[in-house]
């Protein structure tokens, strides 16, 4: 369970940083 956790944060972090960075450069264009 540990192991799945430590992998779905980091799949969540991964991916609201993706879409703050992205947002942007859609915006931008």
């Amino acid at each position: 369970m540990g192991a799945d956790r430590r992998t779905f944060l980091k799949t969540a972090t991964l991916g609201a940083a993706g879409v703050a960075l992205g947002n942007p450069l859609t915006m931008g264009q």
